[in-house]
């Protein structure tokens, strides 16, 4: 990362509907900045070797909303997005959009 944006950048919470090699490799630099991760995998097997790098993950099954999302939500500062869309969108943020509109974002 360059190194005036390091600088500038404060660390906060990123949440990640997806986590994937683009958005995993993200999320090592930026904890490694103090940042706080966590985010969803499809298997458990996914969530395992997130959680051995240090990022809270958990399962998201595109059609069921996670488990008390006002909690997982609630200090979140930044969100990613990298499901591929469905037909109707994005399924994490439209299944999500009220706790996220509340969030401290």
């Amino acid at each position: 990362m360059d190194r005036q944006l390091t600088k500038d950048l404060k660390p906060g919470h990123l949440f990640v509907f997806g986590l994937g090699y683009s958005t995993t490799r993200l999320s090592k630099r930026l904890m490694a900045l103090g940042w706080r991760v966590s985010g969803t995998n499809r298997s458990e097997q996914k969530v395992i070797e997130a959680r051995s790098i240090g990022i809270s993950s958990m399962i998201f099954d595109q059609g069921t909303p996670l488990k008390e999302p006002e909690k997982v939500f609630s200090d979140v500062t930044h969100i990613i997005a990298s499901i591929p869309p469905s037909e109707i969108g994005e399924i994490a943020l439209l299944l999500h959009s009220d706790e996220l509109r509340d969030a401290p974002l």
